[in-house]
């Protein structure tokens, strides 16, 4: 993803730091449907636009950092970030209504 095999171990490590340092007990889980939807949601994302929001949201990174991971501007974080998080509404907005 970042073309360099030194960087890249960087970026793992500082991710697995970030994770553990902001890791707490385990929540109530979700209900299965909607761990699979939001699944679903994901997949139906381009790999580019999914990276932001698993990056932001399920690794926790800040934006700084996701910029960093992904060579962007953070400003071009911020504005990937908002327009997948609609595209996600709009994905699970449109589940919620088939069931």
């Amino acid at each position: 993803m970042c073309g360099n095999p030194h960087r890249a171990d960087d970026i793992v490590q500082a991710t697995v730091t970030g994770l553990y340092r902001h890791w707490s007990p385990a929540p109530e889980p979700d209900p299965p449907e909607d761990r699979h939807a939001l699944r679903v949601a994901l997949a139906a994302l381009p790999r580019p636009h999914r990276t932001v929001i698993v990056l932001r949201y399920i690794c926790d990174l800040s934006v700084e950092d996701t910029a960093a991971a992904l060579r962007y501007a953070p400003n071009t974080v911020k504005s990937h970030t908002v327009r997948r998080l609609a595209a996600l509404r709009r994905i699970l907005g449109d589940a919620a209504r088939l069931r």
